[in-house]
């Protein structure tokens, strides 16, 4: 028996047919988790377009992977937050409606004192409470540098740090730690949470064997845990405790923060060294 296919045509003439053709490869799949966790998301926000926070490096297939966390988005298309935020910007920056003016330094800065308020439980204290500010259009800060305080006023406003300022904001700049550390003080001192975490990541970047005692000790003094983790970290890795303790920071740190002694020797017996 002989089985014939029908060619389908249309007024005797045959019609084309469509011909599916496919293929497939197998390569060898390798499979790896890592755990990212990201504490207080909620205050990453407002770092700033385009800015990250990166797990650490890890290994893979033979290749280095890390992951990035764009907390307001690689790019501002998604939102219309940053142009509000560039109005907010231009209010500080020009200083139209301004009904308070801090003196620092020498240096004046006109604010606007509904907006710090709502952002500083410190500042609605400070210019609504029964504090001597409450009705002067004045006030002066004492024992902070100009460009320190402008910083923690300009996240007020943006919540993002000023670009320049002292290399507050350039991330690959090694320079940058010790303002970062005032900006912390800073940020402690008007209860701004989220610009306090900001300095937390930038200085997390920045930890080396000249440093990391003085952040440390910074971290204990200011409750920053997630900077505090990260110094103990770098100090119990191998090679870096022999460098640390040459420092006039680790005599500072011993002074000021004894206790956090027994916390680097309890980190070091974890890991074996």
């Amino acid at each position: 028996m002989t089985n014939v296919c029908a060619v389908p045509s249309v007024n005797g003439k045959s019609l084309p047919v469509a011909v599916t053709t496919s293929s497939s490869c197998l390569t060898q799949g390798i499979t790896a988790a890592h755990n990212f966790e990201v504490i207080n998301f909620s205050l990453l926000e407002g770092m700033g377009v385009g800015k990250f926070i990166s797990s650490r490096n890890f290994r893979v297939g033979g290749y280095d992977w890390n992951i990035k966390l764009y907390a307001d988005g690689s790019t501002s298309e998604h939102k219309d937050k940053p142009s509000v935020l560039q109005d907010l910007a231009s209010m500080i920056r020009d200083g139209d409606g301004a009904d308070v003016t801090f003196v620092v330094g020498g240096r004046s800065f006109p604010a606007h004192r509904c907006e710090l308020a709502v952002r500083s439980a410190v500042f609605r204290a400070e210019l609504f409470g029964p504090m001597k500010e409450k009705a002067a259009t004045r006030v002066k800060v004492d024992d902070m540098e100009p460009f320190i305080f402008e910083a923690p006023l300009h996240s007020v406003y943006t919540d993002t740090l000023p670009d320049g300022d002292g290399g507050i904001a350039t991330d690959d700049d090694k320079d940058r730690n010790v303002p970062m550390q005032h900006l912390l003080v800073a940020a402690d001192r008007y209860g701004l949470d989220r610009l306090r975490l900001m300095c937390e990541v930038g200085m997390c970047r920045s930890i080396d064997a000249d440093t990391v005692a003085t952040t440390l000790a910074l971290a204990e003094q200011h409750r920053c845990m997630q900077l505090k983790n990260a110094c103990l970290g770098s100090i119990a890795s191998r090679g870096m405790l022999g460098a640390v303790v040459q420092t006039s920071g680790f005599c500072h740190l011993v002074e000021s923060c004894p206790l956090v002694l027994l916390e680097i020797l309890d980190k070091l017996a974890s890991l074996g060294i």
